[in-house]
């Protein structure tokens, strides 16, 4: 009977002690901050992160581009010009401002801390993650990659596709369009790769300043005065080409002008009449090309002037006193066609009745209904006729046609935009493009959580600390205590199946104590609690060793991640393989061998150890009590 009740004991020594080393090691997990620390850097997992998954992102990122969508719902990628030259140059880039060193130490960093967060081990975060000195270290780095990834012709690139969208409405409104082997051209010599870096790096380096507190305000200027009178000469070259700017000039500006001025019929005697389109016509006649791009051309130098602060307004004269000279002449001209032509289609009159009439009708500047005495007694009224259409003429040129045209600020804004704009515009020219503390503002500014400027600068020029982690990430500490429950609760049963171990191992030892040998009945139940002890680690130490072969992948075949990472083909692909899994298994692996020693260490050595001398010192007894 005794034996029987041993034997169960023994079972249920065994099974508390196995429990207990379970939740002993869980519990350790959670709450050393070296344990989760010691197994992942035991499995590698610090550098399969740093070597395989950031590299496999930034490989996804370089073959994915840069996707621009439009207003028309397509959209434009822009790539990089060399994926594999930009992939080791982005991942060199971020590899040197943060070393693998760096990245361990700050991640086990932050595991401890959390760690003994959650513990309350401590009540206040406080994480250096030495951002400040990253980024200054990014000042040198980022020329480098710049130049590696021909940074400035892929900003031009995207700003192509973006400045087409812009140009296409309004250009196209205007009588041209830019392809985009022209828009491209035109950026080339507007933005020429070395002013768009040294204007990139300023901004980037003024960002860095700021950012880690080196510079208490934020204030860039990007002078761009300049660039507007090169892009103005751009312009000029593409309205140069195929008359555009001649169709613009006069069916956009100059004939609307014309039009305030001209009446819509006007009669210059004997039934000839010009209508306005008329007139305009005959002032396309008398404007050569050469003429009107001339005035093309200043009207844009002028708009150039006002836009970069050298004018107070818009208004332009064109003189057109030259104009009203070949305007007359071919006015002139065109009153004695038709003329000419109204004389050939008149009969001669039948009768003195009819010619008394017509030559009234001749007098009174009127149409005749025929020709007194014929064609052949045309040239005795011809003479007098031309020269009252050429005064008519003339009077219409001095009243009507305008001796200069005065283009009003209004005027000009109608063509190339509207005052707000223009004011907007002028004021970025003329001073500047200016960044400062606002944009950083705007830029960083959240719907969903109350980021300011300053916490993003607290965060990266200093330490992490609990306000940090709630502003920046959101996460509030309070969120920590249903962890901190799930903790507590293996706490405590851990405790309580440990307390049931001592039970069962003190009622162990009185049950297989010897009473008759009274003088030995404590050490007796030691060797016994001992022995027992030591058997018991023994077989949990092997079923640990024995669940190391126990193959998981079948179950981690079937984890899920969120939708986000299919994004990403080679990580995702990488996440799904066999070496993620081969990953996992080895932080499983290291984590059952930290088990393992827990139970070498803390069971099995000392129950061998006070075993083996409880032993020895029973037999010495024995002996010398016989001797």
């Amino acid at each position: 009977m005794r034996k029987i009740i041993l034997v169960i004991l023994g079972v249920i020594l065994f099974t508390l002690l196995s429990v207990s080393i379970l939740l002993n090691h869980v519990s350790g997990t959670l709450t050393n901050k070296n344990s989760l620390n010691n197994t992942l850097e035991k499995a590698n997992f610090y550098d399969y992160f740093y070597d395989s998954l950031i590299t496999l992102l930034v490989d996804d990122i370089v073959e994915r581009g840069y996707q621009i969508n439009t207003q028309n719902e397509n959209s434009k990628l822009v790539k990089f010009y060399d994926d594999e030259s930009a992939k080791k140059s982005i991942n060199l880039y971020l590899k040197s401002l943060i070393t693998k060193e760096h990245f361990k130490e700050k991640t086990k960093l932050t595991l401890s801390e959390m760690i003994m967060l959650i513990n309350k081990e401590n009540h206040n975060l406080s994480i250096d993650y030495e951002f400040d000195l990253v980024m200054k270290n990014s000042i040198s780095n980022f020329r480098t990659l710049s130049a590696d990834i021909k940074l400035p012709q892929l900003l031009k690139d995207v700003l192509s596709v973006q400045s087409k969208e812009i140009l296409q409405p309004l250009t196209k409104d205007l009588g041209f369009e830019y392809t985009d082997e022209e828009i491209k051209g035109a950026l080339d010599e507007i933005f020429p790769d070395e002013w768009i870096e040294d204007n990139l790096f300023l901004l980037h380096d003024s960002v860095v300043y700021f950012m880690t507190k080196e510079n208490e305000n934020f204030l860039v200027t990007i002078p761009i005065d300049d660039r507007l009178v090169i892009a103005a000469k751009v312009l000029k070259n593409k309205l140069n080409e195929d008359d555009t700017l001649y169709d613009l000039i006069l069916k956009k500006l100059l004939n609307p002008l014309l039009e305030n001025n001209l009446s819509d019929l006007t009669d210059f005697g004997y039934g000839i009449t010009a209508t306005q389109e008329e007139v305009l016509s005959v002032f396309k006649a008398i404007a050569p090309k050469d003429w009107v791009a001339k005035h093309g051309n200043a009207l844009i130098d002028s708009s150039v002037g006002y836009l970069t602060g050298e004018k107070d307004d818009l208004s332009y004269t064109i003189d057109l006193a030259d104009r009203q000279l070949a305007a007359a002449n071919e006015l002139k001209n065109f009153g004695k066609n038709k003329l000419d032509n109204l004389l050939t289609e008149l009969p001669a009159c039948q009768n003195t009745i009819q010619s008394a009439f017509a030559t009234s009708s001749i007098s009174k500047k009127n149409k005749p209904s025929c020709i007194p005495g014929g064609q052949i007694a045309i040239y005795i009224f011809y003479d007098e006729m031309i020269k009252i259409i050429n005064d008519e003429v003339d009077k219409f040129i001095n009243e009507q046609f305008p001796s200069k045209l005065d283009l009003t600020s209004q005027d000009v804004e109608g063509l190339i935009g509207d005052d707000s704009e223009l004011i907007n515009l002028k004021k970025n020219i003329s001073d500047g493009y200016t960044l400062s503390n606002e944009d950083l503002i705007t830029l960083f500014s959240s719907e969903d959580k109350s980021i300011g400027i300053e916490d993003i600068r607290n965060f990266l020029s200093g330490n992490i600390t609990n306000k940090n982690l709630e502003t920046i990430i959101g996460l509030e500490l309070r969120e920590f205590d249903e962890f901190r429950n799930y903790i507590n609760q293996i706490k405590t049963l851990e405790r309580l199946w440990f307390s049931g171990l001592i039970i069962a191992l003190f009622i162990f030892g009185l049950v297989s104590s010897n009473y008759k040998i009274k003088n030995m009945l404590s050490i007796i139940w030691i060797r016994n609690a001992s022995c027992v002890m030591l058997i018991s680690a023994l077989l949990i130490a092997l079923i640990i060793q024995a669940i190391k072969l126990v193959d998981i992948r079948p179950y981690l075949e079937d984890i899920t991640f969120p939708e986000s990472i299919n994004t990403f083909s080679k990580l995702s692909y990488e996440l799904n393989s066999d070496n993620f899994i081969s990953q996992i298994v080895s932080i499983k692996n290291a984590w059952i061998d930290g088990m393992f020693m827990t139970t070498l260490l803390i069971y099995i050595l000392p129950s061998m150890i006070i075993f083996i001398l409880s032993f020895v010192y029973i037999k010495k007894k024995n002996k010398k009590e016989r001797s």
